[in-house]
């Protein structure tokens, strides 16, 4: 388990694998000028700091620190009221230089890599797990029993759970789930994932999850979603245009695919009234019913496929 720890050098973060008293318990987010700008901190407390691509700061949810100091800390606020902004006496008259990124992850290089091997052992291992497509092709082809469907047929008779497993001698054969983690087996669940998916928001995650999930399973056996709630800002539907321009033109069988309530969200306002983290009826109305509306066209079936998806968090 990596832990983050303020780089108050060169005002960035560095990733530890030491959990002592200086591990901080949220991964910070960075701030950019925008952000600044918004809640007024230029006009009302004197900050200066350029209009930079770069990040300026970070925050851990809504408290903001520069170079592992506290600044200013944000409380309230809603769609018609302003936060309340406090200011501690490092963030007074405060002047920012942008982080230098690339400093940053130069100093994170050795952990960044075994953080995203893991990832990617992750990834390849659920698909692995998942995915009967090589198992039921390759029977098909050499006119042998279909693996899969054997394991489901000695699940409903025994109603133990079974799993295929792959054999040293390169074969297929199934037994209870337990024995083969025992055995150490490669496991191949029978669950019928009819479609991997990755979420896209035009985030930093969902671009890195993206990214991941790309280099392991084939762009023919995963699609790309991107869900438009109709209260996207315009850089973020801009992003996932860009991103889908750049992978199909690397991997031309990767399908994008854009998830859109059919109402005007505009109407979903009159109905149901502002959403708020109380409130939170856009999920389920302007993503969730969307999202399941398509998949069902996309399957053609008309029956709700069982599909798996990777989300960056």
């Amino acid at each position: 388990m990596f832990k983050v720890v303020w780089d108050k050098d060169i005002n960035g973060v560095l990733l530890t694998t030491n959990g002592n008293g200086d591990a901080l318990n949220v991964s910070p987010r960075p701030v950019f000028h925008e952000e600044l700008s918004l809640l007024g901190f230029d006009r009302k407390w004197n900050w200066e700091y350029p209009e930079a691509n770069n990040p300026l700061l970070w925050a851990l949810d809504r408290r903001y620190y520069y170079k592992g100091e506290l600044v200013a800390e944000v409380k309230g606020g809603n769609i018609f009221d302003d936060p309340i902004i406090e200011i501690t006496e490092a963030g007074k008259e405060l002047k920012i230089e942008p982080i230098n990124i690339q400093k940053v992850v130069e100093k994170n290089k050795k952990l960044l890599f075994l953080l995203e091997q893991e990832a990617i052992e992750f990834i390849e291992q659920t698909y692995r797990t998942y995915s009967l497509k090589k198992i039921r092709s390759k029977a098909k082809a050499n006119e042998e029993v279909d693996w899969a469907l054997l394991a489901e047929m000695h699940e409903k008779n025994t109603k133990i759970k079974h799993a295929v497993v792959k054999q040293d001698s390169d074969s297929f054969d199934i037994m209870p789930i337990d024995l083969a983690k025992e055995n150490n087996k490669t496991i191949y669940l029978n669950t019928k994932i009819e479609q991997f998916i990755v979420s896209f928001s035009g985030g930093k995650d969902s671009q890195v999850t993206l990214d991941l999930v790309s280099r392991v399973i084939p762009p023919d056996d995963f699609m790309v979603i991107y869900s438009d709630t109709g209260m996207e800002i315009p850089p973020s539907i801009e992003i996932f245009k860009l991103t889908k321009g750049i992978y199909t033109k690397q991997y031309p069988e990767l399908k994008f695919h854009l998830s859109k309530n059919h109402q005007s969200i505009f109407d979903n306002w009159n109905e149901f009234g502002a959403p708020s983290r109380l409130h939170r009826w856009c999920c389920t109305v302007a993503k969730t019913a969307p999202l399941y509306k398509l998949l069902k066209e996309i399957n053609g079936s008309g029956k709700q496929p069982n599909v798996l998806v990777f989300e960056g968090e």
